[in-house]
C-alpha cells in the first residue's frame, strides 16, 4: 500500500488540502531556486544559472502547474462522462510538483559551475574527458541521476493525477498527457520570457 502511494499519493489526497500543500511546495521552490539560482522553465523543466528576481523563481512554478490545470481542465471536461471537479484537478496537479522541489537545491553545487565553465571553454569537435575533474565528472553525473529520477516521479504523479481526478481510462488520459507535457515544456517557458524577462 505505501508503495502504491509513492506512485499515487492521490487515493488519500486530493482537492483543496492537495491545491495547499502543492502550493506551499511551490513557494520553498521558489524561493530556494532563488537562491541557487534553479529555475522551473516549463513543465518538468530544470535549469540552473538563472540570476533574477525573487518574483522571477516564484512565478515559473506557478506558471507551469497552472498550465497543466487549465490543459487537463479542458479535456478532462470534453473527455470525462463524469462530474469534474476542477478544484481536483489544479490540486493534484499542485501536489504533483512536489518531487520537483528538491531539484531547487541542486543549483549549489559547485562542481555543475566548474563543469560548465569547463565545458564552455572547451574545443566542442576535441574535448578530453579528462579536462574535468574526477570529482566534478562523478557529481555532475550523480546531479543527473538524481535530477531524471525527480521529473519522472513529478511526471508519473502528473499522470495519475490527472486520470483519477477526471476519471478518464488510459487510453484517453495518454495522448493528453504526452501533449500537455510536451506543450508544457514550451509554452510557459516563452509567456514568461516575452511577458516578464523582455
Amino acid at each position: 500500500m505505501k508503495s502504491n502511494l509513492i506512485f499515487n499519493p492521490f487515493t488519500k489526497i486530493a482537492g483543496l488540502q492537495a491545491l495547499a500543500i502543492g502550493l506551499a511546495g511551490m513557494i520553498v521552490a521558489g524561493f530556494i531556486g532563488f537562491y541557487s539560482h534553479t529555475h522551473f522553465d516549463g513543465v518538468l523543466n530544470i535549469h540552473s544559472g538563472l540570476e533574477s528576481t525573487i518574483f522571477i523563481h516564484l512565478l515559473w512554478p506557478f506558471v507551469d502547474v497552472l498550465f497543466l490545470g487549465i490543459w487537463f481542465s479542458v479535456f478532462g471536461l470534453i473527455l470525462s462522462s463524469s462530474k469534474v471537479r476542477l478544484i481536483d484537478i489544479f490540486g493534484t496537479q499542485a501536489f504533483a510538483f512536489l518531487p520537483l522541489v528538491p531539484a531547487s537545491l541542486l543549483g549549489f553545487s559547485k562542481s555543475i559551475e566548474r563543469f560548465t565553465a569547463t565545458l564552455m571553454g572547451a574545443d566542442p569537435k576535441n574535448i578530453q574527458w579528462d579536462v574535468f575533474p574526477i570529482d566534478d565528472l562523478l557529481m555532475v553525473i550523480a546531479i543527473g541521476l538524481v535530477t531524471v529520477t525527480l521529473t519522472v516521479w513529478s511526471g508519473v504523479w502528473i499522470y495519475n493525477g490527472f486520470k483519477l481526478s477526471a476519471n478518464l481510462p488510459h487510453k484517453k488520459v495518454i495522448p493528453v498527457f504526452i501533449i500537455g507535457v510536451l506543450v508544457g515544456m514550451f509554452l510557459p517557458k516563452f509567456l514568461v520570457m516575452n511577458l516578464f524577462l523582455n
